[in-house]
């Protein structure tokens, strides 16, 4: 079984659709958390939308995770996640308070 990081090599040399499923299969879990999390205490009109873009949230990062950064995977991708649902509500002009797991 690869780890993460030998995952996210084979998708960034070859586009590896089964090591991206793989990845996505190990983490969405955490994507679908960190987005009920944002969308906790207010209209969850975009929620349904961002649950639609995990595979571009996947995408986006894993091309911007720099494996000499000796940062987790699932580290960036919460935080991609998060940004992820800030940009999406930009537009709305609505004030949204994350809420951490506590």
């Amino acid at each position: 079984m690869l780890n993460d990081n030998q995952l996210i090599i084979k998708i960034k040399e070859s586009n590896d659709n089964n090591a991206m499923e793989e990845l996505i299969a190990r983490h969405s879990c955490l994507v679908y958390d960190t987005i009920h999390r944002f969308y906790k205490k207010c209209d969850n009109s975009n929620l349904y939308d961002l649950i639609d873009d995990i595979y571009l949230i996947f995408n986006l990062a894993v091309q911007s995770y720099k494996l000499s950064k000796k940062t987790k995977f699932t580290t960036w991708l919460s935080y991609r996640t998060y940004w992820h649902c800030l940009n999406s509500n930009k537009d709305k002009n609505k004030t949204i308070q994350f809420e951490n797991k506590d």
